[in-house]
């Protein structure tokens, strides 16, 4: 793709600062769904993005595009509306995600989370094992419809991992807001439906139990945050 869409969507974010760079972008399939990065030497300027990228509507992917030169440039004025149809894309892109990756147990934590808490009307996600991190449980992918659950979880109650699950079907179903240029993902919303799941608290302190097996801190860190 010529390479003056990463010029033009630079000159929308920041207009009237130079653009000092030559940019071109490529589309390769060692990316998974609708996964992207942008990568700046000297004065050169490449967005690679999955073939899934191909195709897609300009609007929508010189969004993406937008998204991606706000981590190197930071943050514009006033964010244009190709941002908003970006991330409008996003939210809805796993109704079109083959599902392709499961796991049965997983599976039965899903099928039994999604039946007690949102009626069996979350549709079903990839679902995988991830390494053994004790610091990270869960985590959801938005551009490959995801949901990785850690190994650590592997023998221990089904408490625990419903609760990883749940956490993580929450952001599927609620998925993000913006804001400013920025995404948020535990917003209050997601905070009040955390509490519906029964004993939170205490499954939230099996969960630091868990953590301080594996590493020697007495902090760890679940879906990026701290817990004291």
């Amino acid at each position: 793709m010529d390479g003056a869409i990463i010029r033009r969507a630079f000159e929308q974010l920041y207009p009237g600062k130079e653009f000092p760079y030559t940019s071109r972008v490529t589309f390769s399939a060692r990316f998974r769904q609708y996964n992207a990065s942008i990568v700046r030497c000297a004065a050169s300027l490449e967005v690679r993005a999955s073939r899934q990228w191909e195709g897609v509507n300009q609007d929508i992917f010189t969004g993406l595009i937008q998204t991606l030169l706000v981590k190197l440039f930071g943050q514009p004025i006033q964010q244009p509306y190709t941002i908003d149809l970006y991330n409008r894309f996003i939210r809805n892109v796993h109704v079109s995600i083959p599902k392709t990756t499961s796991d049965a147990l997983l599976e039965d934590s899903f099928v039994r989370v999604n039946g007690q808490f949102f009626s069996g009307q979350v549709e079903l996600a990839n679902l995988k094992w991830g390494g053994s991190s004790t610091r990270k449980l869960g985590c959801y992918d938005f551009q490959t419809d995801t949901i990785t659950i850690s190994q650590a979880l592997l023998g221990q109650d089904n408490r625990l991992l419903d609760y990883v699950m749940f956490h993580e079907m929450l952001h599927k179903k609620l998925k993000f807001a913006s804001k400013k240029m920025k995404n948020y993902f535990h917003t209050s919303e997601f905070r009040e439906w955390e509490k519906k799941f029964p004993l939170h608290e205490e499954i939230e302190h099996e969960l630091r139990q868990l953590g301080r097996k594996g590493v020697r801190k007495n902090l760890f860190t679940w879906f990026g945050e701290k817990f004291k």
